[in-house]
């Protein structure tokens, strides 16, 4: 693939919201609302790196690690959790 290939996006949707999964060239997952409440640009929920020690294993800003789909999907869904009560104020 070349640079002009990227960034990858694809949709999905939990508990009746649309998100976006946008992966760059670089090895970074980053996780958008679909539509920002605010009418904005969608805000960043949660961002994972490639490991610089170990390419079979992500990293968010925090330095908490992740390996493996499972974990990968439990802390999205985590993370969503987390902007849903944010927006609601809790």
């Amino acid at each position: 693939m070349s640079e002009s290939d990227w960034p990858k996006t694809f949709e999905f949707v939990w508990k009746s919201e649309q998100y976006k999964l946008v992966f760059s060239g670089l090895g970074s997952v980053t996780l958008i609302p679909s539509s920002d409440p605010w009418g904005r640009k969608g805000q960043p929920i949660f961002y994972l790196n490639l490991s610089e020690e170990d390419p079979n294993q992500w990293s968010d800003l925090s330095g908490n690690t992740y390996k493996g789909p499972d974990e990968i999907q439990e802390v999205i869904h985590s993370s969503i959790g987390i902007y849903k009560k944010a927006l609601a104020g809790e």
